[in-house]
């Protein structure tokens, strides 16, 4: 029988999916921070993550982990062997594990180095949405209840500020949340990211890192991070594949946002190949829908055209001034759809490299603004203002690996800007 004692559940989660396949009984014991026995833990650390004890032939095994310095001691009848290394955790459970069970390097390594295995998701399961407030959030928190997940973690700006990494701490420590959706973001259109460079880094920057790492130092069992379809060359070939990360130059009016964005990707990978943490990321690409931002200054194409349009109408004008030339290509997702899909990944994904969330298909902003007039009712001309920046020439994503999963939107295009108006009209027009 191998117990585990500690508050990693990241570590006993792999090493009980190892256990099982070596057919060994194992049982794992939560206990809290002040639990673990003191003296145990290498200087500058203050606890072990996780504490290993075997009760069956081979006397005792304890190990102490502590990011990828791991130390374990073997007593058997025979011989006694202390050693230390800095690789990971996997091969030194095998080197454990190798006087005593039969091949024990074949079973752990599938059972490892596969699809980082996650428990399926309950509905009891507490879960926390970073940014629950927010388009994204809100419409995740919808879907969530929906289904019958009935302990939501839910905290507003007063009550919580991301950016403040004691006060995350202390949350985590206090509730420690089993799954963790981080939909918060500072986000913007190409004015907002062209005039406030420094915010949109560090802001986000800064609240991703707090999440991110309280998150696993709290025993996450997964987390979901949600980036953004900017984080892609400007120039990367449509449809665009995962792939294409990091294979040339940004979008320079939206860089500074991409970057964080791309630094939190590469920060839930790291966790995922240097701790074994169940980490995804999902791309989406341009969202809308309820709650979404319909400030001019600072809003999106889709949300900025709808209630131009809107004004329009209402002023009785005859002319609707349009950024660009009209003819960039944009793929269109309602947030809602999103929601669906990011509630999917959290039960069939657990691959740290990134997966697209789409639906596929793209439309030019001068098609876009000819529907989003005719959903209105603006009669008028558009007109079209070449002094400003067009953005990226086309983005579109490729989804085929969210499709081959079996996964695929349900709302076109038509309906969820009715649908989006309609919750305008009641929410947000003056």
């Amino acid at each position: 029988m191998l117990l585990a004692r500690g508050h990693n559940r990241f570590l006993a989660i792999h090493i009980a999916v190892a256990a099982l396949e070596l057919g060994l009984e194992f049982h794992f014991e939560l206990t809290k921070i002040d639990q673990v026995p003191a003296g145990k833990s290498p200087p500058g650390v203050p606890f072990p993550r996780l504490v290993l004890e075997a009760d069956n032939e081979m006397d005792r095994v304890v190990a102490h982990f502590v990011g990828r310095e791991f130390r374990f001691e073997i007593k058997c009848a025979e011989r006694a062997i202390t050693t230390s290394r800095r690789v990971k955790f996997r091969i030194e459970i095998e080197d454990a594990l190798a006087g005593k069970i039969d091949n024990p390097q074949v079973g752990i390594a599938r059972s490892l180095e596969n699809a980082n295995p996650g428990m399926p998701i309950q509905k009891s399961d507490k879960i926390f949405v970073a940014g629950h407030r927010g388009m994204v959030g809100s419409a995740l928190t919808r879907a969530l209840e929906a289904s019958g997940f009935t302990n939501l973690l839910k905290r507003d700006r007063i009550e919580l500020d991301l950016g403040d990494d004691a006060a995350v701490t202390k949350f985590f420590v206090k509730e420690k949340p089993e799954i963790v959706i981080f939909a918060a973001a500072k986000v913007g259109g190409i004015k907002a990211n062209n005039d406030y460079p420094v915010e949109f880094l560090l802001e986000n920057l800064r609240v991703q890192n707090n999440v991110i790492a309280a998150a696993y130092e709290n025993g996450a069992r997964k987390l979901l991070f949600l980036g953004s379809s900017c984080i892609y060359p400007k120039l990367a070939p449509p449809p665009i594949p995962e792939s294409a990360l990091l294979t040339g130059p940004l979008e320079p009016t939206n860089e500074a946002y991409a970057i964080a964005k791309i630094a939190g990707v590469k920060l839930c990978q790291a966790f995922s190949h240097e701790y074994g943490a169940n980490f995804i990321s999902a791309m989406p690409t341009n969202l809308y829908g309820p709650n979404d931002n319909f400030d001019l200054e600072t809003s999106h194409a889709l949300a900025a055209l709808l209630r131009k349009a809107h004004e329009a109408k209402q002023s009785g004008a005859h002319e609707l001034v349009v950024w660009g030339t009209g003819t960039p290509r944009r793929e269109f997702l309602h947030v809602d759809d999103c929601a669906s899909g990011c509630l999917y990944l959290l039960e069939k994904y657990d691959s740290p490299e990134i997966i697209n969330v789409g639906c596929g298909e793209d439309i030019s902003i001068r098609e876009l603004a000819e529907l989003i007039c005719d959903v209105v009712g603006f009669g008028g001309e558009l007109s079209w203002d070449k002094t400003k920046p067009n953005g990226t020439p086309r983005k579109l994503l490729d989804v085929s690996k969210l499709r081959a999963l079996g996964w695929s939107p349900t709302i076109p295009l038509r309906d969820g800007i009715a649908r989006t108006y309609d919750w305008f009209l009641k929410n947000a027009a003056k």
